[in-house]
């Protein structure tokens, strides 16, 4: 009799030290922000405190929620800590429930499917599913050499639970970084918005300064032509599809070391550092051409986009705010000539926008 009351309170102490852990790892991840960092640290703290030897996260590929991150987490993470498969290959294996998975025999349709690494060590895993906002994404997947760890009769709570906390943590630090992506970027073109325009230009502008060489440093502000009629013609569902048509135009003649920005609603910002007249010049007349020859289409009409262009090139001690008013009064003066020629022509019927 003392034995099995030894044997009973082993157990209940033995349960009591992982509620105990688990709860410490819960813990860990309340305190964390970024998703790449909340993945790190579950695996890394179920690894280390379990002595759980293979540990990994498999999204499903092109999943909204992971398309919210805008650093791609493969970059913050040690290599084989996230996976990608398809929807499909967790429906064959029948893992997009809320129930967690526990298998030791017949492991190898799981393991090819997931890439588990060292596969033909593994004898027992454990399939977590995750779920985002009661949306399946992916699962939490754990392997060991040892085909007692992962037993189909063992009691799961633990683990569903802590991976339920996770996905709770995981959806606070996505929102979080979107909210912070979008103090900086514009929504619809990902690019840099006013405030991170700002902050890029006084940053480019003051290792120019620190430079013994002549500044060199282009700022363009790019006016989107007749956009306030194109909305009040064909409202603002068109226009954004417009927009988007341009700032992907912009975006494939533009360099690695660009800086694009979205100023206000037709206005953009082109920042080319390292840029010489000559080759600011060159670029700009490359986007004329280039939204010429790739006009937007429409229910099957062709509607021309044209841009007026305001440059300026950056000079000794010039702030950044001095610097954007010339390229703005540069502007202006290019949209006056425009407007000129015209009305210079006033039997001419012009057909950009």
């Amino acid at each position: 009799m003392d034995q099995y009351l030894n044997f009973v309170f082993s157990r209940i102490a033995n349960n009591e030290e992982i509620v105990r852990i688990f709860k410490e790892i819960e813990n860990r991840l309340l305190a964390v922000l970024r998703p790449a960092d909340l993945i790190k640290i579950l695996l890394t703290e179920l690894q280390t405190k379990f002595n759980i030897p293979y540990a990994f996260i498999s999204f499903i590929e092109n999943s909204a929620y992971v398309s919210m991150l805008p650093t791609h987490p493969k970059e913050s993470l040690c290599q084989n800590q996230i996976t990608f498969c398809s929807a499909k290959i967790f429906d064959t294996l029948q893992i997009t429930g809320e129930k967690a998975i526990l298998c030791n025999q017949n492991l190898w349709p799981i393991l090819t499917a997931f890439s588990f690494e060292n596969a033909t060590e593994i004898k027992s895993v454990a399939i977590i599913p995750i779920h985002l906002n009661k949306e399946f994404i992916g699962t939490l997947n754990l392997g060991d050499v040892n085909d007692a760890r992962f037993q189909p009769e063992f009691d799961t709570t633990q683990l569903e639970q802590l991976v339920y906390r996770f996905s709770l943590c995981l959806t606070n630090s996505l929102l979080f970084e979107r909210m912070e992506y979008l103090a900086y970027h514009d929504e619809l073109t990902s690019f840099l918005n006013q405030r991170g325009m700002h902050i890029e230009l006084s940053h480019h502008i003051l290792q120019q300064q620190k430079a013994k060489n002549d500044p060199l440093l282009a700022l363009a502000i790019i006016d989107i032509q007749n956009l306030r009629s194109l909305n009040e013609q064909y409202g603002y569902i068109v226009v954004d599809s417009l927009i988007r048509h341009f700032s992907d135009r912009l975006h494939n003649l533009s360099r690695k070391s660009d800086i694009l920005c979205r100023y206000n609603s037709d206005k953009f910002v082109w920042i080319l550092p390292k840029t010489t007249s000559d080759r600011t010049s060159q670029l700009i007349g490359k986007l004329h051409k280039h939204l010429a020859e790739t006009p937007f289409y429409y229910n099957s009409e062709c509607l021309s986009l044209s841009v007026c262009v305001g440059v300026s090139h950056l000079q000794k001690e010039e702030s950044p705010i001095e610097l954007f008013d010339r390229a703005n009064t540069e502007l202006a003066s290019q949209k006056r000539k425009r407007k000129a020629k015209i009305l210079s022509f006033p039997a001419h019927k012009n057909s950009s926008l």
